[in-house]
Protein backbone atom coordinates (compact mmCIF):
# COMPACT_ATOMS: atom_id res chain seq x y z
CA UNK A 1 0.00 0.00 0.00
CA UNK A 2 2.75 2.42 0.83
CA UNK A 3 3.98 2.08 -2.74
CA UNK A 4 0.95 4.03 -3.98
CA UNK A 5 -0.89 1.19 -5.70
CA UNK A 6 -4.10 3.22 -6.07
CA UNK A 7 -2.32 6.15 -7.67
CA UNK A 8 -0.52 3.81 -10.05
CA UNK A 9 -3.62 1.88 -11.14
CA UNK A 10 -6.36 4.54 -11.03
CA UNK A 11 -6.16 4.98 -14.82
CA UNK A 12 -8.09 1.72 -15.16
CA UNK A 13 -11.18 3.51 -13.84
CA UNK A 14 -11.41 5.17 -17.27
CA UNK A 15 -10.84 2.00 -19.27
CA UNK A 16 -13.25 0.86 -21.97
CA UNK A 17 -12.73 -2.68 -20.72
CA UNK A 18 -15.36 -3.35 -18.05
CA UNK A 19 -13.27 -6.12 -16.48
CA UNK A 20 -10.41 -3.66 -15.88
CA UNK A 21 -12.87 -1.16 -14.41
CA UNK A 22 -14.43 -3.77 -12.12
CA UNK A 23 -11.02 -4.99 -10.96
CA UNK A 24 -9.84 -1.45 -10.24
CA UNK A 25 -12.98 -0.65 -8.25
CA UNK A 26 -12.44 -3.82 -6.22
CA UNK A 27 -8.76 -3.00 -5.67
CA UNK A 28 -9.60 0.51 -4.47
CA UNK A 29 -12.40 -0.78 -2.25
CA UNK A 30 -10.20 -3.29 -0.45
CA UNK A 31 -7.16 -1.02 -0.31
CA UNK A 32 -9.20 1.89 1.08
CA UNK A 33 -10.22 -0.18 4.08
CA UNK A 34 -6.71 0.51 5.41
CA UNK A 35 -6.04 4.09 6.48
CA UNK A 36 -3.08 4.47 4.10
CA UNK A 37 -5.20 3.32 1.16
CA UNK A 38 -8.04 5.61 2.18
CA UNK A 39 -5.67 8.55 2.30
CA UNK A 40 -4.35 7.67 -1.18
CA UNK A 41 -7.92 8.11 -2.43
CA UNK A 42 -8.30 11.50 -0.75
CA UNK A 43 -4.96 13.29 -0.66
CA UNK A 44 -2.27 14.19 -3.17
CA UNK A 45 1.35 13.55 -2.20
CA UNK A 46 1.51 17.17 -1.05
CA UNK A 47 -1.11 16.44 1.63
CA UNK A 48 -3.83 18.53 0.01
CA UNK A 49 -7.23 17.06 -0.83
CA UNK A 50 -7.24 15.69 -4.37
CA UNK A 51 -10.64 14.57 -5.64
CA UNK A 52 -9.35 12.93 -8.84
CA UNK A 53 -10.07 9.34 -7.78
CA UNK A 54 -13.32 10.22 -6.03
CA UNK A 55 -14.60 12.02 -9.13
CA UNK A 56 -13.71 9.07 -11.36
CA UNK A 57 -15.65 6.73 -9.10
CA UNK A 58 -18.69 9.03 -8.99
CA UNK A 59 -18.68 9.43 -12.77
CA UNK A 60 -18.82 5.65 -13.12
CA UNK A 61 -22.06 5.69 -11.11
CA UNK A 62 -23.57 7.97 -13.74
CA UNK A 63 -22.68 5.82 -16.73
CA UNK A 64 -25.44 3.75 -18.16
CA UNK A 65 -24.99 0.33 -19.65
CA UNK A 66 -24.96 1.68 -23.21
CA UNK A 67 -21.69 3.57 -22.61
CA UNK A 68 -19.85 0.82 -20.78
CA UNK A 69 -21.44 -2.10 -19.02
CA UNK A 70 -21.26 -0.71 -15.50
CA UNK A 71 -23.69 -3.21 -14.08
CA UNK A 72 -25.46 -3.04 -10.74
CA UNK A 73 -22.78 -5.11 -8.97
CA UNK A 74 -20.05 -2.69 -10.03
CA UNK A 75 -22.20 0.26 -8.96
CA UNK A 76 -22.79 -1.44 -5.60
CA UNK A 77 -19.01 -1.82 -5.19
CA UNK A 78 -18.50 1.84 -6.13
CA UNK A 79 -21.05 2.96 -3.54
CA UNK A 80 -19.34 0.80 -0.91
CA UNK A 81 -15.94 2.21 -1.90
CA UNK A 82 -17.23 5.76 -1.52
CA UNK A 83 -18.64 4.88 1.92
CA UNK A 84 -15.24 3.56 2.95
CA UNK A 85 -13.47 6.69 1.67
CA UNK A 86 -16.06 8.85 3.45
CA UNK A 87 -14.98 7.44 6.82
CA UNK A 88 -12.28 10.13 6.69
CA UNK A 89 -13.84 13.57 7.19
CA UNK A 90 -12.05 15.10 4.18
CA UNK A 91 -13.18 12.16 2.05
CA UNK A 92 -16.78 12.61 3.09
CA UNK A 93 -16.69 16.35 2.50
CA UNK A 94 -15.06 15.90 -0.93
CA UNK A 95 -17.64 13.31 -1.98
CA UNK A 96 -20.64 15.26 -0.69
CA UNK A 97 -19.41 18.56 -2.11
CA UNK A 98 -18.77 17.15 -5.57
CA UNK A 99 -22.05 15.25 -5.67
CA UNK A 100 -24.05 18.23 -4.46
CA UNK A 101 -22.55 20.43 -7.19
CA UNK A 102 -22.06 18.10 -10.14
CA UNK A 103 -24.29 15.03 -10.01
CA UNK A 104 -27.77 13.82 -9.44
CA UNK A 105 -28.46 14.35 -5.76
CA UNK A 106 -30.07 10.89 -5.52
CA UNK A 107 -26.63 9.29 -5.50
CA UNK A 108 -25.85 10.94 -2.17
CA UNK A 109 -28.83 9.32 -0.50
CA UNK A 110 -28.15 6.00 -2.25
CA UNK A 111 -24.67 5.96 -0.74
CA UNK A 112 -25.13 7.51 2.67
CA UNK A 113 -28.82 7.09 3.43
CA UNK A 114 -31.28 9.66 4.80
CA UNK A 115 -29.00 10.67 7.70
CA UNK A 116 -26.82 12.50 5.19
CA UNK A 117 -28.62 15.78 5.83
CA UNK A 118 -26.96 16.23 9.23
CA UNK A 119 -23.49 15.80 7.79
CA UNK A 120 -24.23 18.00 4.80
CA UNK A 121 -24.93 20.86 7.17
CA UNK A 122 -21.15 21.17 7.52
CA UNK A 123 -20.96 22.23 3.88
CA UNK A 124 -23.30 25.15 4.47
CA UNK A 125 -21.86 28.49 5.54
CA UNK A 126 -22.12 29.08 9.28
CA UNK A 127 -25.00 31.36 10.30
CA UNK A 128 -22.52 33.76 11.91
CA UNK A 129 -20.69 34.13 8.59
CA UNK A 130 -23.81 35.11 6.62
Amino acid sequence: MEEGVIEFTERFLESDNIIEVANEVTLIMFTAIHLIGKKQCIYAKTGKVDTRIIVKLIKLLEKDETEINVNEQIKKDIRETLKIIAEEKDGFLAIADYMARETDIKHIEDIFGPKIIVALAELLPKVKEV
